[in-house]
């Protein structure tokens, strides 16, 4: 291989890396955090435009979100229960509560479901999330219930420490 060939390949390489790091910031600046499937969004058109156009102002409110999950699971594993929650309403909020809370206490995990659930987008989710008993979360190292429900209109939370020694 000669000098040239060697030259090419490496403004090749160089170029494939320089639209990989702008297609980061353009990701970054736009604010689709999501893909459209993870919105419930599963055609295009100016309804999902206006989902993805709303993930921007909501990532004021992220760093919020994943400061509760640090002080509502400080310790051990998390179950999310979504008491009453309508995924076709709150789709979103359904998704955005478990993957940051997955994000923000990773390694430990999140549980929205037993672990063979198969989960692809809200309605999975809530069909799939029942509370389990506290032997059943003592199982599987979960030390924090939170529960999300409906009250007065608008999403309300409790938690609660599970107690790792039966009583």
């Amino acid at each position: 291989m000669d000098g040239q060939s060697v030259k090419q390949i490496d403004r090749g390489i160089a170029g494939i890396l320089v639209a990989l790091l702008l297609f980061g910031v353009w990701h970054g600046v736009t604010g689709v955090a999501f893909n459209r499937d993870m919105l419930g969004a599963r055609a295009e058109g100016p309804a999902v435009d206006e989902k993805l156009e709303s993930d921007r102002f909501d990532r004021g409110y992220l760093p919020a979100i994943d400061d509760l999950f640090r002080r509502l699971a400080p310790d051990g594993n998390l179950f999310i229960h979504f008491d009453g929650i309508d995924p076709g309403k709150d789709g979103k909020q359904i998704y955005v509560f478990f993957m940051r809370a997955a994000y923000v206490l990773h390694p430990r995990k999140v549980y929205v479901a037993p672990p063979d659930a198969v989960l692809t987008d809200a309605e999975s989710i809530i069909s799939n999330n029942r509370l389990p008993d506290d032997d059943w979360l003592r199982l599987h190292g979960i030390h924090h219930v939170v529960t999300f429900f409906y009250e007065d209109g608008r999403i309300q939370r409790t938690a609660r420490r599970v107690e790792t020694v039966p009583q």
